[in-house]
């Protein structure tokens, strides 16, 4: 009896470390990973250009950490980071796909721009 319930431990253990492992993604550019908590606060996707845009804000966090931590989860998704200025932002990429990304703090928040092309 006790095998059975250590070996239903072990897997509930590792499905719940799995799933809980999967990076999401935002809904505006659909293969950037998300950074917690980071809400959309404006989107300008103008028809005449390649050039979408993308404003969040990240509440009581300081642009140093994001900035950290966001360049941690998109090499973790194989994105190549290419132009780093700590902590003011980076320009990614991974296959076709460029990005620029800037990180702003306004008060106790941040403010992070994706604009892409």
């Amino acid at each position: 009896m006790k095998k059975k319930l250590l070996l239903a431990l072990c897997i509930l253990t590792t499905v719940f470390i799995l799933t809980s492992c999967k990076t999401s993604h935002n809904e505006e550019f659909s293969n950037i990973p998300t950074y917690e908590g980071m809400v959309l606060e404006n989107l300008q996707n103008p028809e005449d250009s390649e050039m979408s845009v993308a404003k969040y804000i990240i509440k009581d966090k300081n642009r140093k950490e994001v900035f950290k931590e966001y360049e941690k989860i998109l090499l973790e998704n194989e994105w190549s980071v290419t132009n780093k200025n700590s902590p003011e932002g980076m320009t990614i990429e991974k296959e076709d796909y460029k990005a620029m990304i800037t990180i702003e703090q306004i008060g106790n928040n941040v403010k992070l721009t994706i604009i892409r092309k």
